[in-house]
């Protein structure tokens, strides 16, 4: 499996294109802005993306998610409880300076825990609300990407509409069972692992809430 990453501008929001260099088929995980990016770099690796994996639906994970789906034509999928920052997505959007026109269409929504084929990739859905409602992270192989759910030494902020602090722990606490040399791709910031986060990231540290 082949991951790359593109960094966006405002937010440094990180979008990852994961890829089988065999079928050359790929996913397209949180396109934040700069959808003319996205598509070159995936024009460049030529890789057919066969859907968008959204971790959650804040503008600066979602604001080229609507275009790149019209130019491939492929589904995007979200989970279920983020149905209603979906739809603020674009007033929101305005709030931090990010322009959003549309959101997508053709949404698939996910429920917690729903096992994710689609060939040739097998995807773990883990529910991790506390960012946002129907936050998720999504576990390919051995792979995390984690959205806003858990960074290199810290964790999501909790202080947007719909967060919550204690549903964010209880979201941690599943993530803290995954194996240690789990490699955690982040929706900011630099990638980790799970064994890194136990022993450095505050919130996890030895297992304690800080």
């Amino acid at each position: 499996m082949l991951i790359e990453q593109i960094i966006t501008q405002q937010f440094s929001e990180n979008v990852w294109l994961v890829s089988d260099p065999q079928t050359r088929k790929g996913l397209i995980i949180d396109p934040g802005e700069h959808a003319a990016e996205i598509i070159s770099k995936i024009s460049e690796m030529n890789i057919q993306p066969l859907a968008i994996l959204n971790t959650h639906a804040h503008p600066d994970h979602l604001a080229a998610a609507a275009e790149v789906q019209n130019y491939y034509d492929i589904p995007f999928y979200l989970h279920a409880k983020e149905k209603a920052v979906l739809k603020s997505a674009i007033p929101f959007g305005l709030v931090l300076g990010i322009r959003i026109t549309r959101v997508p269409s053709q949404v698939i929504y996910l429920q917690d825990e729903e096992p994710l084929k689609i060939e040739p990739f097998e995807i773990r859905v883990i529910a991790t609300p506390g960012h946002t409602p129907g936050s998720v992270c999504y576990l390919i192989a051995d792979r995390l990407f984690s959205g806003d759910t858990l960074f290199r030494n810290s964790v999501g902020r909790v202080d947007f509409p719909g967060s919550s602090w204690q549903e964010l722990k209880r979201s941690l606490e599943k993530l803290k069972n995954l194996p240690p040399a789990t490699e955690v791709y982040p929706g900011h910031g630099m990638n980790t692992t799970i064994g890194q986060e136990l022993s450095h990231n505050p919130y996890l540290k030895n297992g304690e809430w800080r």
